[in-house]
């Protein structure tokens, strides 16, 4: 997790934009992505604003609530858990392989 202390700057902040944006744009809510990389609710939708990403009105959909939509979100976010273990430099295993 990073530190909601130490600014994020340069290379470290082009890549968290990128992995924040791939979890957003699986239907990934800013709520728990802020939760998982430590970080404020303002801090993501800065990062979020500053990649162009497409943002959802307040309270407007991002996904149905159905089990099926869960298991993206929670593939999403284990995925951005493990990019974040390699931007802090403690990687857990790669969910993809």
């Amino acid at each position: 997790m990073l530190s909601s202390r130490i600014p994020i700057m340069g290379q470290s902040r082009r890549r968290l934009r990128t992995a924040l944006l791939r979890a957003y744009d699986q239907g990934v809510p800013i709520r728990p992505l802020a939760d998982t990389c430590g970080r404020s609710y303002g801090f993501v939708h800065t990062l979020l604003t500053e990649a162009g990403a497409d943002l959802s009105p307040r309270g407007g959909p991002r996904g149905q609530g159905t089990g099926q939509y869960s298991e993206r979100v929670d593939a999403a976010i284990h995925f951005l858990e493990w990019e974040l273990g390699i931007l802090c430099g403690t990687p857990i295993e790669n969910p993809r392989l």
